[in-house]
């Protein structure tokens, strides 16, 4: 055989295919998981809570206040207010607890009239694992590479309502995190047309490590560590209530947000509203706004 050029072509190919074959098998071969560290619990979740964050630098400046309606068991509402800006920021998000992660985000700008204006959405896709984030009509995919993922400039909320369903809270475990690449999109030839990679991307793995017992803010909390490059492989910490799973506080050296230098969430209080309670609130927020 090793004289026959027939046989070695025949060979070649085969290897030729062999390879093809695994190379296709590579890029359809399913992301990394850490989904069976969680377990759904619909008694964690409380339809009708809202609860109030502050959002700052570590140091306290640049405040915004944010308010997360549980609409339901699977969609959120979250009011943001910033200082110097007239309109407000409205976001929803529909929470997967196949996948533990949101798989659906749509945004707006509540106006000073109250009308709402769009900012785009984003979808995931579990067929190839892409979340798109759609905007004017262009369309910015990334590829998922672990689950659950969570958007960090989403101010994790979608982490912070998934994080309460961990089934040991004292072992460490990981999550996947996707964001912008504000680099690109602050980038002066950014153009928003058609489909572009790169602009919404996977930053990679975060690692969260359980640090132990710590009050804040008055409450009995766990501590938490969360590092990786995921966050750019800085570390902060994570203070979770012990009873409820809710954050109360979270503080890192990474932004989620070119208009802050850091990162802190610190909760202010939980009340619960009826639809039409928080619908006024809204709209109690927007008139304030205003002054």
């Amino acid at each position: 055989m090793a004289g026959n050029p027939l046989a070695r072509q025949v060979i070649g190919l085969c290897l030729v295919g062999v390879v093809l074959a695994c190379s296709a098998e590579r890029v359809a071969e399913k992301p990394a998981s850490s989904v069976e560290r969680f377990r759904y619990r619909p008694e964690k979740i409380e339809p009708g809570t809202v609860y109030h964050y502050t959002k700052s630098n570590l140091d306290g400046s640049n405040p915004a206040r944010i308010s997360i309606y549980v609409a339901t068991r699977t969609h959120l509402e979250v009011l943001k207010v910033e200082q110097g800006s007239e309109v407000l920021a409205f976001v929803t998000a529909d929470i997967d607890w196949e996948s533990f992660s949101a798989d659906h985000l749509s945004s707006w700008h509540i106006l000073p009239d109250g009308l709402l204006r769009s900012q785009g959405a984003t979808g995931l896709n579990r067929e190839d694992d892409s979340f798109t984030k759609f905007i004017m009509g262009a369309e910015f995919p990334a590829r998922v590479e672990y689950y659950p993922f969570h958007v960090y400039n989403f101010d994790f909320t979608s982490f912070n309502f998934v994080f309460r369903h961990l089934v040991d809270p004292e072992q460490s475990f990981e999550i996947g995190v996707v964001d912008p690449d504000w680099k690109r999109i602050l980038s002066p030839e950014f153009k928003p047309v058609g489909v572009q990679r790169g602009i919404f991307v996977f930053r990679g793995r975060a690692r969260i490590d359980y640090v132990g017992d710590e009050p804040c803010n008055g409450t009995a909390c766990r501590k938490y560590r969360i590092s990786g490059p995921g966050m750019a492989n800085q570390e902060g910490f994570i203070w979770v209530d012990r009873d409820g799973g809710h954050f109360v506080r979270f503080e890192h050296p990474l932004p989620d947000n070119p208009a802050w230098n850091s990162f802190k969430l610190e909760l202010e209080g939980i009340e619960h509203f009826t639809e039409p309670g928080w619908q006024k609130f809204i709209t109690v927020e927007r008139e304030r706004n205003l002054h």
